[in-house]
This record gives C-alpha cells, sequence and structure tokens, in this order.
C-alpha cells in the first residue's frame, strides 16, 4: 500500500464512530508526507505540526487483523471500514465529515492459516545457490508472470538475484513461494495455491453463513 502518515484526531468525529476508536486511535493518512510520521489534530480543531495548512486530509481506519480469503478481525466482530475528510484554512478545521463507512462479517484471527513454504526448499535454506538461475514468481501467479534470474550474491537471510540489469533482494524464506529452481515448481506451487485459495474461499464462505 505504499508509505503513509499516522494521524491522532482529537476533534470530535461525526456519525456514529466505531467503538474501536478510543483516544489516541492513529489513523491512516496519505494527505501529508508520507514518511511515517505522527500528526495531530488537537481538540479546537488545530493541526500539529502544520499551523498555516489550508486544504483537504483525508484519513482512514478499520479493525481487520487479517484477511485472504475474507477479512479477519481479533474476536471476530465485523469488520468496520470509516474515512473522515477535514478542510483545513490556516492550520483550522473548517469543515469535517465521514467520506465512508463500511460494515461486514469476519472471522477471528486464530482462524485465519498461514501457508507455508513446501518442506523441499524448507531443507534447502542454508544451500548456496550463488551463480545458479532461478525462476521468480511473485504472489503464486501464472508463471507467464515470472522470470529467470541469476543468483549474484547471498547471505545467511538474504539472496540478490539479477535480471535485465537489475537487481532484487529476496529473503530466503521466499524459497518455495517465490524463488523457485525451474519453471515447472514454480507452476505446480501456482496450481496448488489456487487450488488451496478456492478451498480456503469455500470454508470461509460457508463459516461467515
Amino acid at each position: 500500500m505504499g508509505m503513509f502518515d499516522s494521524l491522532i484526531c482529537e476533534y470530535p468525529l461525526p456519525g456514529m464512530p466505531p467503538s474501536f476508536i478510543k483516544p489516541g486511535h492513529e489513523f491512516q493518512t496519505k494527505s501529508l508526507d508520507c514518511r511515517l510520521d505522527c500528526y495531530t489534530i488537537t481538540a479546537d480543531g488545530r493541526m500539529v505540526d502544520h499551523p498555516k495548512i489550508t486544504g483537504t486530509i483525508d484519513f482512514y481506519t478499520d479493525n481487520i487483523v487479517g484477511s485472504g480469503p475474507g477479512w479477519y478481525t481479533q474476536n471476530g466482530e465485523d469488520v468496520e471500514l470509516v474515512g473522515y475528510r477535514a478542510v483545513f484554512v490556516d492550520g483550522v478545521i473548517e469543515q469535517l465529515r465521514e467520506t465512508a463507512s463500511e460494515r461486514k462479517p469476519a472471522l477471528p484471527i486464530e482462524r485465519m492459516r498461514i501457508e507455508s513454504p513446501p518442506d523441499s526448499y524448507i531443507d534447502r535454506r542454508d544451500e548456496s545457490f550463488r551463480g545458479k538461475t532461478l525462476f521468480v514468481l511473485w504472489g503464486g501467479r501464472d508463471v507467464s508472470d515470472g522470470y529467470l534470474a541469476t543468483v549474484v550474491a547471498e547471505n545467511s537471510n538474504q539472496i540478490v538475484v539479477e535480471h535485465d540489469n537489475a537487481f532484487e533482494v529476496l529473503h530466503r524464506a521466499f524459497l518455495g513461494s517465490t524463488l523457485f529452481e525451474n519453471e515447472e515448481d514454480a507452476s505446480g506451487y501456482s496450481k496448488a495455491r489456487t487450488d488451496q485459495w478456492n478451498q480456503r474461499r469455500a470454508e470461509y464462505d460457508a463459516l461467515i453463513k
């Protein structure tokens, strides 16, 4: 999702904010510098660190703690997503309105399954791949989206590959899920991942009813 900033809003929020929004709650915003800084709107509507700002700031939050497929919250409470837009003139709020409000069912995070690479690759995480050609497939997509890359450097945690005169640094934990010895292994993983995803989607849909 890229870089963003955090924002604490002490100014009264419009509508009926979700119960998980407590004093000091940090919203996300991409309307400022996107350097992972934290800003505050005071109770009287003033923007700390931007005392003369004039314009709009969009900020948003939710209670999602996991996804894929479907949504997961801490204890299975409904997912709630809200967004707000603040209009500032010379650093003071002129208007604050709700721009988004969505609620949908979820499952508790304890029901979320975490995928693991095949055992054959887990057993080889200490092996040296320097000088070898590996097949890179991001996100388990179709193998037509993958490409061959040469391992040019490595250490106990990372593998550096070169492709089309560009370098990528990948964690060794990606062996078997993003990095493969050949296209056939990548294709097999992609198919298994799709089948598993469809099964989990069906299980999720059945549980959420």
